[in-house]
């Protein structure tokens, strides 16, 4: 067994880049400051109330929107699966069945 070792010179630290990655938010801030600059106390007190009123009103119709994230496919893959699932522990043949019926149905069904 030999034992060897190697030096490495320190790398010299590289600079960091003068170009930020925040530099398109940035620019929008300032468009907007200089834009509420020239508006009135009013007018600004105008759109935050617009504004406000926008948000709650999104928020009020998200409360009571169905959400429609599953449809009732994928439920039909969920119970078709968990069925399969618990008969494969119970009745593994039983669960082949079902499971080849549930492919056919699939298959035969598909839009």
């Amino acid at each position: 067994m030999s034992l060897s070792h190697t030096m490495l010179q320190p790398a010299a630290p590289t600079p960091t880049p003068a170009i930020s990655t925040q530099t398109p938010s940035l620019l929008a801030a300032m468009v907007l400051s200089v834009y509420a600059a020239q508006l009135s106390r009013r007018k600004m007190r105008r759109l935050k109330r617009r504004a406000l009123w926008l948000l709650a009103k999104a928020q009020l119709r998200s409360f009571f929107r169905r959400d429609s994230g599953l449809s009732t496919r994928t439920l039909l893959y969920i119970l078709l699966g968990l069925i399969v699932l618990i008969l494969a522990f119970t009745f593994p043949v039983l669960a082949l069945i079902v499971l080849i019926a549930a492919v056919i149905y699939l298959l035969v069904t598909n839009r």
